[in-house]
């Protein structure tokens, strides 16, 4: 097919290759038209539902308008009485915050104290720690006394069941202890080798 029968065949003399340029061009055209059309269709919902969205903004700035109005003349209208109630509720609240920085004094006062007698039961755990080193030092040497003869183990025997009786007595008058430290189940499940030891000195256990 020659060149003359390519133009025959397509419409107006063109040939196919502008007539698919020209087909082209018109979808392209009409594809525009038809968006365009969506577009359009798509901003007037967009413009109406704005519409409405500011007729609703209208009338909540008239109700917020008309609610401060009313809150205004409530306002004005507010008895002395009220005022006098308010007045009544700021002093008391002004006392219960005085009340309030008082409690706080007290309670970091306490806080203090309880420190202090926190610190001081520390220390007194710490000197009942040393003093029980020289009372297992002194147990020990009477331990081994005992063990060098009947004649001795008598005499330190006694002697310790007559000077051990008089710090008791001396405790219990100066209110130091209610009761005999070897009578005593705190003291015997502490020191379980010192009540032992007391008790075999003063002839409660037989002597080993």
């Amino acid at each position: 097919m020659n060149v003359s029968e390519v133009r025959a065949g397509a419409p107006g003399g063109m040939s196919s290759e502008s007539a698919w340029e020209a087909g082209y061009q018109q979808g392209f055209r009409d594809g525009h038209v038809a968006s365009e059309a969506t577009d359009l269709t798509q901003l007037a919902g967009v413009e109406k539902l704005l519409q409405q969205v500011l007729a609703e903004k209208s009338e909540l700035g008239a109700r917020l308008q008309a609610l401060g109005e009313q809150l205004a003349v409530h306002d004005q209208a507010v008895s002395a009485d009220f005022k006098k109630g308010i007045d009544d509720l700021q002093r008391r609240a002004a006392c219960a915050e005085l009340e309030s920085e008082a409690l706080k004094r007290d309670l970091a006062a306490l806080d203090d104290k309880l420190t202090q007698r926190s610190k001081q039961y520390v220390e007194q755990c710490w000197q009942f720690n040393r003093s029980r080193v020289f009372m297992d030092a002194t147990r020990k040497v009477l331990e081994a006394l005992l063990q060098e003869g009947a004649t001795e183990s008598r005499r330190i025997r006694e002697l310790f069941a007559q000077k051990y009786a008089e710090q008791v007595q001396r405790a219990q008058l100066k209110g130091l202890v209610k009761v005999a430290p070897e009578t005593s189940p705190e003291f015997a499940e502490a020191m379980p080798s010192t009540r032992k030891f007391i008790m075999d000195m003063l002839g409660a256990l037989p002597s080993r």
